[in-house]
């Protein structure tokens, strides 16, 4: 599997609306179907919010996604050169409590889970997080 889009760019939280379309825009090229982009679409989003949130410390810092695709299975690969943290070891929220009996945080990484059929992380040999977002059975039928 090879990637056919590439979006490396320095990044800042205003630039959020150019990171969705890319998206979106890549996913539509193979004809992935509509749940299956808003899913990434918000999944990949909310990794990226997290990486200049937290990881940028809400400055500019640069992120690089993969968008690749083999049969009907979609991977999209998230990386960025901000300290080190592994979103999968996060424990998922308790989204049955009450709003008010919930911690903060853990929403963005449950959304990333929900949205994907495997969420998985490394550090690659460069020292970067790498954040790889899988989603199986998800194009329309067309193989292009």
């Amino acid at each position: 599997m090879a990637p056919v889009f590439t979006y490396h760019h320095t990044v800042r939280l205003e630039d959020l609306v150019g990171v969705r379309r890319f998206l979106k825009e890549a996913m539509e090229h193979w004809d992935a179907d509509e749940e299956t982009v808003e899913g990434f679409v918000m999944a990949v989003n909310e990794g990226v919010t997290n990486i200049l949130l937290h990881g940028y410390q809400a400055q500019t810092g640069i992120v690089e996604i993969e968008v690749q695709h083999s049969g009907n299975h979609f991977v999209v690969t998230l990386r960025d050169e901000a300290p080190l943290f592994d979103p999968t070891g996060c424990p998922a929220p308790d989204t049955r409590a009450p709003l008010e009996m919930r911690g903060s945080g853990g929403m963005g990484i449950h959304m990333m889970r929900h949205f994907t059929d495997s969420l998985q992380y490394q550090v690659t040999e460069d020292g970067r997080n790498e954040l790889i977002f899988i989603k199986m059975e998800a194009r329309d039928g067309n193989t292009n």
